[in-house]
């Protein structure tokens, strides 16, 4: 190799590592802490660079969904440092979580990682998987969770773990839907219940209807003629006026009873059964109470 050539080679690394530095210092001017839960992501990048001479990598991406976050910027860093910092072994658990990342966010994006990008240093590893995962920046979309628990030993860095799965914006809103028409029925609900859980005043000409208008087989045996009358009848309606149902212009109402002809009774005998129930506006005051007391039964 000439020392043209090496002077590319070394020229070319060198740049790198300074685009590095520059991508660290803009992820930590956008940096986005993440909660736990699902994201729709796409991958912008893979970092590389060091910090304190320790090598470190990491897989950036932007969210795609939920709505309250889209645009947002995150980033997923792993190891590939053999050795910890004091120059001990770096536990298996961390390099194989770091690995499985590596490995299965490629498969989802379809990205071949090959063998070869840890073949080297972590350095040389770092900046072989950001050449592998090039052609997906921008592109290639992915569901990522993240899941988070309490670290007894310290607090304030708790245990996270991520797991990725495929990209399906259509059936995040399509859940998003869901969620809100069943919150919406919920709600509906609940307004019916309150509706039908509030008294109906005994005195009111609704509760005498009602009780009037009633199918037979739920009222109480009739103990008197009167009551059987009432009860038998269906069609029987009383139309009497009261002071909230008129117009302040409204001249007085004429109260009205209309009466099914029955075998059991004729049309006079009939008025006089209703007249006979019904209280009269004795103060000519256009004004008629009707209490459980003037209902015989």
């Amino acid at each position: 190799m000439s020392l043209l050539d090496i002077y590319a080679k070394t020229k070319a690394e060198i740049d790198t590592k300074e685009q590095a530095k520059k991508d660290l210092k803009e992820h930590k001017d956008e940096y986005f802490e993440l909660p736990d839960g699902k994201f729709g992501s796409t991958l912008i990048d893979v970092l590389h660079g060091a910090k304190a001479g320790r090598p470190w990598t990491a897989f950036k991406f932007s969210i795609d969904y939920p709505q309250e976050y889209a645009g947002k910027k995150y980033s997923i860093f792993i190891t590939l440092n053999e050795t910890t910092s004091n120059g001990n072994p770096m536990p298996d658990a961390v390099l194989e979580k770091s690995m499985r990342y590596c490995l299965e966010i490629g498969s989802l994006l379809g990205i071949q990682v090959p063998a070869s990008d840890f073949a080297g240093d972590a350095d040389a590893n770092g900046l072989a998987l950001a050449k592998t995962f090039e052609s997906a920046y921008g592109k290639g979309k992915l569901e990522v969770v993240k899941k988070s628990k309490p670290n007894p030993r310290n607090i304030n860095f708790p245990y996270i773990d991520y797991y990725f799965n495929p990209y399906n914006r259509g059936l995040v809103q399509a859940t998003k839907q869901l969620e809100d028409i069943n919150e919406i029925n919920n709600i509906n609900k609940m307004k019916i219940k309150v509706q039908n859980q509030q008294p109906i005043n005994p005195n009111s000409a609704q509760s005498y209807f009602n009780h009037v208008q009633q199918p037979a087989q739920q009222q109480a045996q009739p103990s008197t003629s009167g009551q059987a009358w009432n009860q038998g009848y269906a069609n029987q309606t009383a139309e009497v006026p009261f002071p909230e149902e008129q117009q302040a212009s409204q001249q007085p109402a004429q109260q009205t009873q209309q009466v099914q002809k029955t075998q059991a009774m004729t049309p006079a005998q009939a008025q006089a059964q209703i007249e006979s129930v019904l209280p009269h506006d004795t103060n000519n005051q256009n004004e008629i109470t009707i209490t459980k007391d003037d209902i015989p039964f």
